[in-house]
């Protein structure tokens, strides 16, 4: 302890029940036959339902093909024929009105490391960030900065017809606290689908908050 820093102190002096709960299902997991008294992980959004789809793809021939060019450094950003075809896909998958440009597209491996990179480039470390909650509780660890919660409510309220529904007034009351709080908050942070309630957020919603961080 006494040979880390301030941030790597704080950091593993959080208590994450969600990682600790992770781990024990690793070290004693649950098999119908063989340890029906193991754990059975429901704490991670893993899509199970595409494993065969995987497996299948991964397994072609071609996969094998390594090009020596990737067993060296290359780019940080992702390799360039990685990124051409993410930005085609998006492009066509998200009906973009303009192909994405390669270029503006990075690729790292994970959301945690996302979080931890884009946290240190555009936040210091006494900022923060609004989050809908209940929430992935991991991304207040992943960016080090703090959370300032836009409590959903689990009845239906305000004319919606959906529970934990996210309303830009919950939005504008959560920026306002972390103010009285004196957090200078520089990020809203959602999770689409919504983890762990799996709503999915409507292309209207998304548009609203994109509006209402820039004015924000």
């Amino acid at each position: 302890m006494e040979s880390l820093s301030v941030r790597g102190a704080e950091i593993i002096s959080q208590s994450d029940p969600l990682e600790r709960g992770f781990v024990m299902c690793l070290q004693d997991p649950y098999d119908k036959h063989h340890n029906p008294q193991g754990f059975l992980n429901l704490g991670v959004a893993e899509n199970k339902l595409c494993v065969d789809l995987m497996k299948e793809r991964l397994t072609r021939p071609d996969m094998s093909d390594l090009e020596p060019s990737l067993l060296g450094y290359n780019i940080p950003i992702g390799i360039k024929s990685l990124r051409e075809e993410a930005a085609h896909f998006l492009t066509d998958y998200c009906h973009s009105p303009h192909p994405l440009n390669p270029d503006h597209i990075v690729v790292m491996n994970g959301c945690s490391s996302i979080l931890c990179a884009l946290s240190a480039v555009i936040c210091d470390p006494e900022d923060g960030f609004l989050t809908p909650t209940p929430y992935y509780s991991r991304i207040a660890i992943d960016t080090g900065l703090q959370p300032v919660y836009v409590p959903l409510d689990s009845q239906v309220t305000g004319g919606h017809n959906l529970p934990f529904s996210l309303t830009m007034q919950k939005l504008e009351e959560g920026m306002e606290k972390g103010k009285q709080q004196g957090i200078r908050i520089k990020a809203l942070i959602l999770t689409n689908p919504q983890n762990p309630l799996g709503n999915v957020y409507s292309p209207h919603l998304l548009k609203e908050c994109l509006e209402f961080a820039n004015r924000s």
